[in-house]
């Protein structure tokens, strides 16, 4: 995580920031960096193996879809 932290300080110094373009850019970086935070924070968390493990399953899977995603399109 630490490398998107750097590469989007890097864009955002370096950059003309007021292009669409660019601002397409710093956003996906950033919602790049808070979604693998939100991920870190759940995977060390407890696992649900009851009523809600369905849920909370359906939710982790389609985080990696969501992922994919945002990398096919930042790269």
């Amino acid at each position: 995580m630490a490398n998107e932290v750097n590469k989007t300080m890097d864009f955002v110094e370096t950059q003309d920031l007021p292009t669409a373009n660019n601002k397409e850019i710093i956003v996906i970086n950033l919602d790049t960096i808070y979604n693998k935070k939100r991920n870190n924070s759940k995977e060390d968390s407890s696992i649900e193996t009851g009523i809600l493990f369905v849920s909370n399953l359906k939710e982790m899977l389609s985080w990696f879809k969501t992922d994919s995603k945002t990398n096919d399109r930042r790269d």
